[in-house]
């Protein structure tokens, strides 16, 4: 399989920039496998890969909002803060995507 990349982009809640959300069981705090974000390695679970594998057969460029990436797991503050706001992420996201496995 070839190497998972994205880049990472900063948004505010009022861009008009579209965006899916993934949610999928982490099936297990420990990253298992890696994605390069901005050329960066970046631990993600197993789950998670299989996932972006699955979802990155679109022929389309997508913008994902994914918790395990998009929010800095060794911050405790920023999980905290991150956490309080996934009621809004999922609300405003044009598409849920749930990953069942």
């Amino acid at each position: 399989d070839t190497p998972l990349c994205c880049d990472l982009v900063d948004y505010e809640f009022d861009d008009s920039q579209g965006y899916q959300a993934l949610s999928y069981a982490w099936d297990s705090q420990i990253p298992t496998s890696t994605i390069f974000c901005n050329n960066q390695v970046l631990g993600i679970t197993r789950n998670c890969e299989l996932a972006l594998r699955q979802l990155r057969r679109a022929q389309w460029l997508q913008t994902l909002w994914i918790d395990s990436i998009c929010i800095d797991q060794t911050s405790l503050q920023e999980r905290s803060n991150q956490v309080a706001l996934m009621d809004r992420i999922y609300g405003l996201a044009d598409t849920v995507v749930v990953w069942l496995g």
